[in-house]
């Protein structure tokens, strides 16, 4: 099992998330936790938390610039993702988010999701 680490900051920020305006500097360069334990701290999530981590997850494993990242950027096309990086992903995602669905099932065509696509798809899947 892949464990990733999110800086305090981070959780701050998704925790009382008001505006899309986070700095990659004030979330990257801060102490770490582990995610793991991220998904028991949440009843909830609303669509702007969930893409502030899908955010800073495809910032932290795949070393994009967080500030490169906008809602509107496609993972594929845009962030450089393959179908191989894809399904990775989406098993990270669907792990932190404690989902239970097989991601070949959402994974259709891959290539059309956006973040704000693909943290919509998250949200939806999500039992919470």
């Amino acid at each position: 099992m892949k464990i990733h680490y999110l800086p305090v900051a981070a959780l701050l920020a998704i925790s009382a998330l008001t505006n899309q305006e986070l700095k990659a500097e004030s979330i990257l360069n801060h102490n770490q936790i582990r995610t793991e334990s991220l998904s028991y701290l949440y009843d909830n999530y609303d669509l702007d938390q969930v893409k502030a981590i899908v955010k800073y997850l495809l910032s932290d494993i795949y070393h994009i610039p967080y500030s490169y990242i906008t809602d509107e950027s496609y993972l594929m096309n845009d962030l450089g993702l393959d179908s191989l990086d894809m399904l990775d992903f989406t098993n990270t995602c669907f792990e932190f988010f404690n989902i239970n669905t097989d991601p070949d099932d959402v994974l259709s065509t891959p290539d059309q999701y956006t973040v704000y696509n693909f943290s919509q798809m998250i949200l939806n899947q999500n039992p919470s």
